[in-house]
C-alpha cells in the first residue's frame, strides 16, 4: 500500500509549500493528524476505499487552492 497521497497531503495540509523553502515541524504533524483523523472518520463510516482516496484528494486541492488563492488576491490589490 502507498501512502504517497496521504504523506503529501499531510504536508500541504501542515502548510509545507510545494515550491519549498517554507515550512516548520509542527505544521506537517498537525496536516497528519487532520488527514489521519478524516481518514479514521470515512473508514468508520463505512466508506469505500476509493472514495477516501477521492476525499484526501480533494482535501489536498482545497489546500493548496485556499494559499494561491489568497496570493492572487493580495496581488491584485497591490497593484490597484
Amino acid at each position: 500500500m502507498s501512502f504517497t497521497l496521504n504523506t503529501i497531503a499531510a504536508a500541504v495540509v501542515g502548510g509545507v509549500s510545494l515550491a519549498g523553502g517554507r515550512g516548520t515541524i509542527a505544521g506537517p504533524i498537525a496536516g497528519a493528524l487532520v488527514v489521519s483523523f478524516i481518514g479514521n472518520l470515512l473508514f468508520s463510516m463505512g466508506v469505500n476505499s476509493y472514495w477516501q482516496y477521492v476525499v484526501t484528494g480533494g482535501v489536498l486541492i482545497v489546500a493548496i487552492a485556499i494559499p494561491a488563492g489568497l496570493r492572487t488576491i493580495r496581488t491584485g490589490r497591490q497593484q490597484s
